[in-house]
């Protein structure tokens, strides 16, 4: 009797800290209260309070296992067993290798993950966080789940988790801890976790065609091949369709005993079956195991898809090419020579239907080498040489017997009937294969990614026809300029052009190359259409960009005049009051008043300077006219000249840069005037008891710098307006200044191609992380 599996149930989030350890421990408590036998196979708290009590309502004073041991819990024979973190190893267990052992015996499992541990997601995790993830869980064993629950969280919510301490313990925090919870990246695995769970649910219900529908991918031992599997495995999933792995090894020994079992494993983690197949042609190899095997659809290495003329290889299959047809005339010149030759040996001992019989045989088999021109040729000789070296009287095409002549016209027919149908399989397998090929391109055209959709448009039609050059020409004033081009002789006119047509707007294609066919045409007709959508969706972003860029010099000039009228007069009405005071006649001021006069001068001046110094920055940011001087700049080399600059001020500051950092690319008069403008704002917000920190880490080829205050902060939902100049939070304080201390920071980091951002810093207060890029490291 076979034991029933047990049921996997998942509870599944964005990345850790979400709370998906705390619902599975919830989920446990209710369980258990209603007589459910549960065990922990292993449980990690991370020290959360609310996650640790949780632990304790359910194991009371019992110590939670530190591995999970899938022997001792068989034995015990639990109904549900837990398991935090399927993707983790502890003492060489594999959390989801014991969770599959323990469903096999009949346990029930719960168990959590997040979506940075899916296998088939891995390409798309390193893009988001700038790394693969250590381990991951195939996506067979979550497929096999018979419930996955989503457990989701805002990033406002979980950045609040986190300054309340309620996610890092408090020796485990730093600056690049929080950098996943305070960019776009959370948000981002958030969609493709509901991207993910939606192929999921839609895996979940059966259709009609799905066990037909069959995903092959092609193998290969490139870097890039993990991509292309991931690629495949989500294809299949989200079309619910069996995925084919297949590897195409010249020889046998091609490839270790160790290889094929690295290649299978990779494969079948992803819920796929590994084939492996011998030929020294990868194309030939590829297309005749899809035709043996049903593949529906086919996910090959651009690479490979490059060198591989589709039609020509279908062509070849069949054997319609012209290689193929010079093949079967040389087979026929050579197999009708020396079966008429040894026929003449023993026509006397062979009858007429006989020979012809042979002769037949013949012919089919020059039919299915070389198609039907030769196998029609070779139907018309091979009568003629019966009749003439065989059928009597020999040397002449007369025929004296009236069955001589039904046996010829039978050989005809019969030789026609197999050409005939050559002919008709050849030709549905040519038009089998231009439409293969139009779905393929039209596919390619729909799911191009490129950042310029017309570029790459425009490089799949030179691609697809064989173009030598093709070129996007708008005509103005009688004049025709090049909008964008392809190719080492693209066409600059359409009168220069093999091939032209309209796009719309006085708008046209020109390309260069050989002549269309009607069937390429039709293809030809989906490109236009494309190019046509490409070009409006340009106009009309340059139309919102230029329109933004009026919007800002508006909102500019207004912020200006307002400044102008408010911020500027103040000074100068106390520079006014000062001076007047000072050149009255019928009043002798003390000498204390006088200093007190004069240093309100000069304060009031200085503050005058200051304010006339960042609007010429400004109006020199917007205008585009900063040019940085760039150069290998060492973080040394800026942040202490920063603090001695504070004078006493700076004891308050601490300073952790450490000395393997990188070199970065940026301007050092640029830099060390942002660092010491966001310097001077966290001291001027942070209590004296708490000193400001200046801290810096290396993270995906930048160096990043932490500015970090214990004040009161600034709320996400205004971190965007005081990023803009002229805005503060603060207008009520006279000494507030223009606003522009963040704005020309952020401006100044952007010209050096680095990036400015506010983050909330852990348990209060404000952190300003400047990212700029570092120098890439030269071998010696």
């Amino acid at each position: 009797m076979n034991m029933v599996r047990g049921r996997l149930r998942l509870y599944l989030g964005a990345s850790a800290g979400v709370g998906t350890t705390y619902a599975m421990l919830d989920e446990a408590v209710r369980r258990t209260s209603r007589g459910t036998h549960i065990e922990v196979g292993w449980v990690n708290t991370h020290m959360r309070p609310n996650t640790h009590s949780m632990l304790h309502s359910l194991l009371g004073e019992q110590t939670p296992p530190t591995f999970v041991d899938v022997n001792s819990l068989i034995q015990l024979a639990p109904q549900v067993v837990l398991i935090d973190d399927l993707a983790h190893t502890t003492n060489g267990v594999v959390h989801w290798s014991a969770a599959e052992e323990l469903l096999q015996n009949g346990i029930d499992v719960i168990a959590t993950l997040n979506v940075q541990q899916i296998a088939s997601l891995s390409d798309q995790i390193k893009e988001i966080i700038g790394q693969s993830p250590e381990h991951t869980v195939p996506d067979r064993v979550l497929f096999s789940a018979e419930q996955i629950e989503l457990v989701d969280i805002t990033p406002e919510a979980i950045r609040r988790r986190i300054a309340h301490g309620n996610v890092f313990a408090p020796d485990e925090l730093r600056p690049v801890d929080a950098d996943l919870f305070n960019s776009d990246a959370f948000a981002r695995l958030r969609a493709l976790l509901m991207s993910w769970m939606a192929q999921y649910v839609g895996a979940q219900v059966p259709t009609s065609d799905a066990s037909n529908s069959r995903t092959l991918v092609l193998m290969n031992d490139s870097p890039s091949s993990s991509d292309l599997l991931y690629t495949a495995a989500r294809n299949a999933h989200r079309d619910g369709s069996q995925l084919v792995g297949l590897y195409v090894a010249a020889t046998p020994q091609s490839s270790t005993e160790e290889q094929r079992t690295e290649r299978r494993q990779r494969i079948e983690n992803l819920g796929g079956q590994y084939n492996e197949i011998f030929h020294d042609d990868v194309s030939s190899a590829l297309l005749t195991f899809a035709e043996s095997e049903g593949i529906t659809q086919i996910v090959v290495d651009p690479a490979i898809r490059n060198r591989t003329n589709i039609r020509q290889l279908v062509l070849q299959q069949m054997g319609l090419s012209r290689k193929r047809q010079v093949l079967g005339f040389l087979l026929a010149l050579i197999s009708l020579s020396a079966l008429t030759k040894i026929l003449i040996e023993v026509r006397g001992d062979l009858s007429v239907p006989t020979s012809l019989a042979l002769y037949l045989l013949a012919v089919v088999g020059i039919s299915a080498v070389g198609g039907s021109v030769p196998g029609i040729a070779s139907a018309i000789v091979a009568p003629l040489l019966a009749n003439w070296f065989l059928i009597a009287p020999y040397h002449t095409f007369r025929i004296n017997s009236a069955e001589n002549v039904l046996e010829l016209a039978v050989f005809i027919s019969s030789a026609t009937i197999v050409s005939a149908f050559v002919s008709i399989s050849a030709r549905r397998s040519v038009e089998a294969g231009e439409a293969w090929r139009e779905a393929s391109t039209l596919a390619a055209l729909a799911n191009s990614r490129s950042v310029d959709v017309l570029d790459d448009i425009i490089e799949l039609l030179c691609s697809t026809f064989g173009f030598t050059g093709a070129a996007v020409i708008k005509l103005s004033d009688n004049e025709q300029h090049v909008v964008l081009s392809k190719g080492d002789h693209a066409p600059t006119t359409t009168d220069k052009a093999d091939f032209s047509a309209p796009l719309g707007d006085n708008t046209y294609l020109a390309t260069s190359g050989p002549p269309l066919s009607a069937d390429n045409h039709r293809i030809l007709h989906a490109f236009l259409t494309q190019l046509s959508r490409a070009l409006e969706q340009n106009r009309l972003r340059e139309i919102a960009v230029e329109a933004d860029t009026l919007s800002r010099a508006d909102e500019l000039r207004t912020a200006i005049l307002r400044a102008v009228s408010h911020d500027l007069r103040s000074p100068l009405a106390s520079i006014k009051a000062s001076v007047s005071s000072l050149r009255q006649t019928d009043v002798s001021w003390p000498v204390d008043i006088q200093q007190d006069f004069l240093s309100s001068i000069e304060s009031e001046t200085d503050r005058l300077t200051g304010i006339v110094t960042n609007l010429l920055d400004l109006s020199r940011l917007e205008a585009g006219v900063l040019q940085p001087i760039h150069r290998a700049l060492s973080l040394e080399e800026v942040v202490p000249s920063v603090v001695h600059a504070l004078g006493e001020r700076g004891y308050s500051v601490l300073v952790d840069i450490p000395q393997t950092l990188s070199e970065i690319d940026a301007d050092p008069a640029l830099l060390e005037r942002v660092i010491a403008n966001l310097v001077e704002n966290a001291l001027k917000w942070s209590p004296q008891s708490q000193p400001v920190t200046i801290r810096a880490h290396e993270r995906d080829n930048k160096v990043q710098v932490h500015v970090i205050d214990h004040g009161p902060g600034i709320p996400q939902a205004q971190r965007s307006v005081v990023m803009q100049p002229f805005h503060r939070l603060h207008d009520a304080n006279a000494s507030g200044g223009l606003g522009l201390g963040l704005a020309i920071a952020d401006r100044m980091i952007a010209a050096m191609n680095g990036t400015l951002e506010l983050r909330d810093t852990p348990r209060g207060g404000l952190t300003v992380v400047v990212a700029l890029p570092c120098i890439e490291r030269r071998m010696l």
